[in-house]
């Protein structure tokens, strides 16, 4: 298994490569670029739906909250992967390298994890969100910081924690959301 991570790993990293994605992956990976636009997003949930978007915005917040401790200070120290930029040798790096450990990928658990939550509200959004959160996951292998089966278990680890999300919000906060609805 590991021998088809380092493969697939490297396909992507080396063959699957041109430089318009050198600098798509490059930006879409940096969460300072999304800051925008999630404070867009965030105050037209706020103005479009009231109370529901306050709560929609509020479950997105501890979602990231849990998502990110969870994989970031939880996972990634139990585990202790070291990233492939690391260890193999003529990785290409877009944007240095990382001495945090590897598994899962944080970024594609956070984006699963969000994604599951956002598709609960906005089942019309589906679509959007998996193309989303299968770009960000794609440009940690592709950028030289995370095997591949780094984020797929991060989107898996993503939506079992977007699931629990979504489970206790519906036995805690459903009703209030819909009495307000």
């Amino acid at each position: 298994m590991y021998n088809l991570d380092i493969k697939l790993f490297y396909i992507i990293n080396q063959q699957l490569t041109n430089s318009f994605f050198d600098i798509f992956f490059a930006l879409i990976t940096n969460v300072k670029h999304w800051y925008p636009i999630i404070l867009l997003f965030s105050i037209i949930l706020i103005v479009k739906y009231k109370k529901q978007g306050l709560i929609i915005v509020g479950l997105l917040i501890v979602t990231i909250i849990i998502s990110d401790q969870f994989s970031s200070h939880f996972l990634k120290n139990l585990i202790g992967r070291i990233r492939p930029c690391n260890t193999l040798d003529n990785v290409r790096l877009f944007i240095g390298k990382r001495r945090t450990f590897s598994f899962p990928s944080s970024h594609a658990v956070n984006i699963a994890a969000i994604s599951y939550v956002l598709v609960y509200f906005f089942k019309q959004y589906k679509y959007l969100m998996i193309t989303l959160s299968f770009l960000v996951g794609y440009s940690r292998i592709y950028l030289g910081l995370h095997y591949p089966s780094d984020v797929i278990a991060g989107w898996i680890i993503g939506i079992l924690i977007g699931y629990l999300i979504i489970r206790v919000f519906e036995k805690i906060g459903g009703k209030f959301y819909e009495k307000n609805n």
